[in-house]
């Protein structure tokens, strides 16, 4: 059986915000990534929330890393662990992987923050950041259920 490809020469609805739109940026799903950001508007700024499963590392989606001008300035960022009873704010360093042509940005010493967040590898971590504040929190954390065989 052939199937025929039409070729479509017009331009796809991306195309035109991209080309239209300078501030559009582009959101590619990281592979651990479970809902891609939402924003969500507040009265003194953005919030963008996302969810991820934890894992051995953890990557900022790309609009974050933008948001947090991390390409132009790479800086600690202030965390806020707002799911645990007494709620913690600290500093965390950020660093930069070569990623294709460009860069990607994650949080350093990524186990020692996930064992001070009471993390466990596969748990679902619902994240937001606040552009405003320029802060990232952890707002809640799904355990992950293990199987008892």
């Amino acid at each position: 059986m052939k199937i025929k490809v039409q070729s479509n020469s017009r331009p796809s609805f991306l195309k035109l915000i991209e080309e239209d739109d300078p501030l559009f940026l582009h959101v590619v799903a990281p592979i651990d990534a479970v809902e891609e950001p939402a924003i969500d508007e507040q009265q003194d700024g953005r919030v963008y929330k996302f969810v991820r499963m934890a894992s051995k590392d953890f990557r900022l989606p790309d609009n974050v890393s933008r948001i947090a001008k991390l390409d132009s300035d790479l800086k600690p960022m202030t965390v806020r662990l707002l799911h645990l009873t007494e709620q913690e704010e600290f500093t965390n360093r950020t660093r930069c992987e070569k990623r294709g042509e460009g860069f990607r940005y994650a949080l350093c010493k990524w186990s020692r923050f996930m064992k001070r967040a009471r993390i466990n590898e596969g748990d679902m971590v619902h994240f937001s950041f606040d552009e405003t504040h320029q802060v990232l929190n952890v707002e809640l954390v799904v355990p992950h259920k293990r199987s008892t065989d």
